[in-house]
């Protein structure tokens, strides 16, 4: 989500630019500077730019000058005559008037460059009838080989568009169809390795349905796709559609792939399919590091021969090392009973934070009860791992953890880990009980923790009534004390509010 705010606050900055190189053109005629900033938008970045142009404030503040405001259909043939006509013209198509829309779309329509196809394209999805129509027919004059590249370019466009309300469905299945052409499979090879993951991915889509019996061949041009999300795509796509005797040679690679959606894709096609030759996958499987992928081992065990789990991973425990032995530990805290845990505890104090963290795991789901001072003190590991695993048994009883250790961890540990981990458990304790830690960590000296306590301190207050329960003299005593060290640093009127409901317990 920060990513998408970023990448929108990118856009509007650029979007800025805009206005002034339309006012530059206005007073010029030379539109070659705002040619260079339409063609350096990806077609994607225009779909978003339609959208900005027709706003409020940029027909106020951005383009509200004489050429663009008082701009009339007759007047987009002047734009026509420009060597900037692709751009001036898909400017002009992006109006709030439908007249001027669909008088620019005519004009976009006698272009054969290519640059006007994005254009025509977001028309498709116009309000207005009669400019969906203009660019409609002006797309379906478009189908033809030719133009592949082009369509190809705005793939990410077209895909768009099939969840827009206004577009015609036949016409989206239609450039579809085009791309699927015999005469365009080298076009969607290219496709394949654009640098944008939703095209190569659209890619792979068409190449397989327009030629099933070329799905081998894109298979095997995926496993080299740097994208997880493409990969596993390709493979849910491709997988059902091979028959059964290929597959042992076909999921091998896929088995061992880094992306956990397609190990798990791989071995399900397996055990399902070819269950005679899934037992050597299943036990691999078993001892997977990720959990989901070990679930769906145990779901087909038995294609293993291992229908005693738990003996099966006590075994592992005992010979497997490194990364093995720690999926081992975790599979026993998933499979274990309570008196597996004894067997955990040499493995909590190892060197190495991968067999710490899966030993604490384990340990948190076979007895949290009976070892909860000593998850609590696994929550100080330096490793974040190892107090990251402690964290989720230590949130179901939180309230047995003394509040003064959890203070403690969150004024003196030395990792931000602990500290944070201590702050999460904290806010699992009664209402009035963690204020005062709260406002304690809001004068921190470490701004990430500060941040932490005061949108909790925030959400306190919100949901203040949701809870009938009253402060203790003791907590009414720690409150007054801290809150005048930290009265700066919170909201305004805060320090007030809090103090009425004191004195609404305490007159």
């Amino acid at each position: 989500m920060k990513h998408q705010e970023h990448y929108r606050n990118q856009l509007q900055a650029k979007f800025a630019e805009l206005p002034v190189l339309w006012r530059r053109f206005e007073l010029s005629g030379d539109g070659a500077e705002l040619h260079r900033f339409m063609t350096r938008l990806a077609p994607v970045e225009l779909a978003m730019l339609d959208h900005q142009v027709r706003g409020a404030d940029w027909r106020v503040n951005g383009f509200g000058n004489e050429l663009w405001g008082n701009l009339r259909p007759a007047g987009v043939a002047r734009l026509a005559q420009s060597e900037s006509a692709s751009s001036l013209l898909g400017l002009a198509s992006l109006h709030s008037i439908g007249y001027i829309r669909e008088a620019a779309v005519a004009a976009l329509a006698g272009l054969q460059t290519g640059a006007e196809l994005p254009f025509l394209l977001l028309r498709l999805n116009d309000w207005v009838a009669p400019v969906r129509a203009a660019a409609a027919a002006a797309i379906l004059r478009r189908l033809a080989p030719a133009n592949a590249s082009a369509f190809l370019a705005n793939l990410r466009v077209i895909h768009r568009l099939q969840n827009c309300g206004q577009v015609d469905p036949t016409i989206i299945a239609a450039m579809m169809e085009l791309l699927k052409r015999p005469e365009c499979e080298a076009i969607l090879q290219t496709g394949m390795s654009a640098n944008d993951r939703v095209v190569r991915r659209l890619s792979f889509q068409l190449a397989v349905e327009a030629r099933p019996a070329n799905r081998s061949t894109v298979f095997r041009t995926l496993l080299a796709d740097p994208d997880g999300t493409t990969r596993h795509f390709v493979v849910r796509q491709c997988l059902p559609g091979f028959p059964p005797e290929e597959l042992p040679g076909l999921v091998a690679p896929l088995l061992l792939d880094r992306f956990m959606p397609i190990r798990r894709a791989a071995l399900l096609a397996l055990a399902e399919h070819r269950p005679d030759s899934a037992a050597e996958a299943v036990r691999q499987a078993l001892l997977d590091g990720h959990g989901a992928i070990r679930e769906v081992a145990r779901y087909y065990s038995s294609l293993a021969g291992a229908t005693d789990l738990r003996a099966f991973y006590l075994a592992a425990i005992a010979s497997a090392t490194g990364a093995r032995q720690a999926a081992a530990i975790r599979g026993l805290g998933e499979t274990g009973l309570s008196g597996d845990s004894a067997r955990l505890i040499p493995f909590l104090h190892s060197p190495r934070p991968v067999i710490r963290g899966a030993a604490t795991c384990a340990l948190g789901k076979l007895d949290a009860e009976k070892h909860l001072a000593t998850l609590v003190q696994l929550l100080s590991d330096p490793s974040y791992r190892v107090s990251a695993a402690a964290l989720p048994p230590l949130v179901a009883r939180a309230r047995q953890i003394p509040l003064e250790t959890l203070e403690s961890l969150l004024l003196h540990a030395k990792c931000l880990h602990v500290r944070r981990n201590a702050l999460r458990l904290i806010l699992h304790h009664g209402k009035w009980r963690k204020l005062p830690a709260l406002l304690t960590a809001c004068d921190d000296s470490d701004p990430r923790i500060g941040s932490s306590a005061m949108a909790a301190l925030i959400n306190w207050r919100e949901h203040y009534n949701q809870s009938f329960a009253e402060p203790t003299r003791l907590d009414y005593d720690r409150i007054l004390a801290q809150l005048p060290k930290v009265k700066a640093q919170l909201p305004k009127g805060w320090s007030v509010h809090l103090q009425a409901c004191l004195k609404a317990t305490f007159p």
